[in-house]
């Protein structure tokens, strides 16, 4: 299995269970998210998007060329509690 096909699989259920509906694409880390972010050139980035209730959210999950699964499972933990909290806060506050 690749670390694509890992990563979809750990995140599909969780994505499909959070919104109504949403998408999960991946690409590269270049020159430009290194200098803003930090991040080296060619790590994965895994963009998610999802709408839920009308609302439109997106996060970034960021995965080094040497990590491990375990390192992704966390940074997938990581992912999900920040979907999470940010549906809760945006629907206890009333923002839309």
């Amino acid at each position: 299995m690749t670390r694509n096909e890992y990563v979809y699989n750990k995140l599909e259920p969780v994505l499909n269970e959070l919104f109504d509906a949403h998408h999960l694409d991946h690409t590269f880390a270049d020159a430009s998210v290194h200098i803003n972010d930090g991040w080296p050139i060619g790590t994965d980035v895994y963009i998610i998007n999802g709408f839920f209730k009308s609302d439109f959210y997106i996060h970034k999950m960021y995965v080094v060329k040497e990590a491990i699964n375990m390192v992704i499972d966390r940074q997938i933990e990581k992912v999900i509690e920040n979907i999470r909290t940010d549906i809760y806060n945006r629907n206890k506050l009333g923002l839309q």
